[in-house]
């Protein structure tokens, strides 16, 4: 299934000729395409729009495309890479690999090997910021505890019974018991299998 539809490919080259046949064949895909003639130019560049994949050559003027991702990964920014090169070594190609990058083509390649390795790297991560908003939802939802409650949560996960946690944290066990009425309103849960399935997520 395409993920072209709303997806950003940042495209990294300074072969202007190659640059605007590449943009060209994504745009007539659907992909929206930025494009930059330099390592520099797209760390230079304030805002990424996402779901993003970045498409670079190797061997550039300035940075390489190695740096480049070194610089990314130092930043903390999670954008799938697919390295294209001509001219690259082996040991380039291990490296930028063993920073994360998605896949390695080796010019010439086919374009449907390209958009395959596109497709690829942005499916994945729209699996990633998937669970990535998952997680954070839970967190909001969890924010709405009292630090008590809270703890009355973990102990019920843990499967500690309503006496266990009375006498754990020093409360009666009509306490607790209007305390778990609390954290199954506040995080709009049922029940204990409930509860349990919801503070497992992305454990």
């Amino acid at each position: 299934m395409s993920t072209a539809k709303n997806s950003h490919i940042y495209l990294v080259d300074d072969d202007a000729s190659f640059r605007a046949s590449l943009k060209e064949a994504f745009s007539s895909l659907g992909y929206q395409v930025h494009v930059f003639e330099s390592a520099d130019a797209f760390l230079g560049h304030e805002d990424i729009a996402w779901p993003a994949v970045l498409v670079s050559d190797m061997r550039m003027p300035g940075k390489s495309g190695v740096q480049m991702q070194q610089s990314l990964v130092d930043a903390a920014l999670g954008i799938p890479i697919i390295f294209i090169s001509g001219e690259s070594t082996i040991q380039e190609a291990i490296s930028g690999m063993k920073l994360g990058a998605i896949d390695f083509l080796q010019k010439p390649f086919a374009m449907e090997a390209l958009v395959a390795a596109v497709e690829k790297a942005l499916e994945r991560q729209r699996v990633s910021l998937a669970k990535s908003y998952k997680v954070i939802a839970k967190e909001e939802k969890l924010k709405r505890l009292a630090p008590r409650e809270r703890e009355v949560c973990d102990l019920i996960v843990l499967g500690h019974t309503n006496p266990k946690i009375a006498f754990q944290l020093y409360l009666s066990i009509e306490t607790v018991k209007q305390y778990k009425k609390n954290i199954y309103q506040k995080l709009a849960i049922e029940d204990l299998a409930g509860l349990i399935a919801f503070m497992s997520q992305d454990n």
